[in-house]
């Protein structure tokens, strides 16, 4: 699971008020967000997915990032999320509105919300623009025209549907560079600090 994706996922699927994500929502955001790789930034990093701060602590890491331009302060891209997260979510609403948009109507699994092997599945194979092996992608993905099995199709409609929304391309991109720069800058902020035991002692 890439959880630079799935931060932003989550947070463009779980209306103002609910505690968790609604399901039909999240998969579409999956599918959406996952146009944008890492690599296409850092290019010797596609393999990481944000799960281990170690990945994103080497010096590789550390240099890839510093190419790439997505350093920012963290209180603008928290003011960035701030400004735009009722737009997102607003999308989303006008979405259900037009479309059956629930798990059923999706054909999702129950436990679409985890790791799951459908999302899995949707966020490389409805996608095209693959430059190399194992879903390498140099540049932007595109949303394929058709699914490539019937059981997706409702799911590639319904991303669709959603990227015809004017104005929202640039919103969804921004939202992923943040993601990733927000969580490269603090996985080497807890990097450079001492190890607990030694700001322990310097507290006693």
């Amino acid at each position: 699971m890439c959880i630079f994706h799935e931060v932003v996922a989550r947070d463009i699927a779980t209306p103002p008020g609910a505690k968790t994500p609604d399901p039909a929502r999240y998969s579409v955001a999956r599918v959406v967000l996952a146009r944008y790789h890492l690599e296409q930034y850092m290019p010797q990093m596609a393999d990481c997915s944000g799960c281990c701060n170690a990945d994103m602590t080497t010096p590789t890491a550390r240099a890839e990032f510093a190419a790439s331009g997505l350093a920012r302060p963290m209180d603008e891209i928290i003011a960035y999320r701030d400004r735009h997260i009722d737009r997102l979510h607003r999308a989303m609403e006008r979405l259900a509105a037009a479309l059956t948009l629930t798990p059923q109507a999706l054909n999702l699994p129950a436990d679409v919300l985890g790791n799951n092997p459908f999302i899995d599945e949707a966020v490389t194979e409805l996608l095209d623009g693959y430059t190399g092996p194992a879903y390498y992608a140099a540049g932007p993905l595109r949303l394929k025209a058709r699914a490539h099995k019937p059981e997706f199709e409702a799911l590639r409609a319904a991303a669709a549907t959603l990227l015809e929304e004017p104005g929202l391309e640039p919103i969804l991109k921004q939202m992923m560079e943040n993601s990733i720069a927000r969580l490269f800058i603090a996985a080497n902020d807890d990097a450079a600090l001492p190890p607990a035991t030694e700001r322990l002692h310097r507290h006693v």
